[in-house]
């Protein structure tokens, strides 16, 4: 299927604990071919994404008949070695973003762009102070899961406003390593028109739910 560009909003449920075991379709998605429409991959990855006043988070469930773990270490480039999902989020009316990373074995790495990834600047990976990013991960059976949080503190530090009424935007992409591909498989959400996960123009915007609002939006959905 070709690609279509459409504007994609995701509506994120304000969260307490348990991102993992939240009811409900508010702040799901899919991920879909790199570069494609709305193509299935082989193997597929289901998310769930919320916020709170402690920052954002990210939980992933992905299908994966070959789990290639990476490299056991923290702040590297792991997509080049192993099975990543990465998160992207970037505030509204600036040119900076961050991309962070996390793998089977709960390693994790964050990239903080201060400019579009192939404007002059400063080395992504290591000149910056933003560690505060937590992942967890674990096996399952037919794959593995995983979390992945990141600190208000931090988001407010890149963008100056967090939760209702701010703007963000954010990707979430998946390489998946294995010997059933030729080459890693790419996986994405929103869907962009490139294999390319730093087309910022084109990152979905999240639209932050109050805490009573997830079941309001839930019943419009039925209509």
């Amino acid at each position: 299927m070709t690609y279509s560009r459409r504007m994609v909003v995701l509506h994120v449920p304000h969260v307490g604990t348990g991102l993992a075991d939240s009811q409900g379709e508010v702040g799901t998605f899919r991920l879909v071919v790199a570069g494609s429409a709305n193509d299935a991959p082989a193997e597929s990855t289901e998310c769930r994404a919320g916020w709170s006043e402690r920052g954002f988070h990210l939980f992933a469930r992905m299908r994966d008949s070959g789990i290639v773990p990476g490299l056991n270490e923290d702040e590297v480039l792991h997509f080049r070695h192993g099975d990543t999902l990465e998160l992207f989020l970037k505030p509204a009316g600036t040119a900076c973003y961050a991309e962070m990373y996390v793998t089977p074995r709960g390693r994790k790495s964050t990239l903080f762009f201060r400019a579009p990834r192939r404007e002059p600047q400063p080395d992504p990976l290591t000149a910056h102070d933003y560690r505060g990013l937590r992942v967890e991960s674990r096996r399952v059976d037919g794959g593995w899961e995983a979390e992945m949080h990141v600190p208000a503190e931090e988001l407010r530090a890149w963008g100056g406003e967090w939760g209702p009424g701010s703007g963000w935007t954010f990707l979430v992409g998946r390489y998946n390593h294995g010997s059933r591909f030729p080459a890693p498989e790419l996986s994405v959400f929103p869907p962009v028109s490139a294999v390319d996960f730093h087309r910022t123009r084109e990152y979905a915007m999240l639209e932050f739910v109050p805490p009573s609002g997830a079941s309001e939006i839930a019943a419009r959905r039925r209509l």
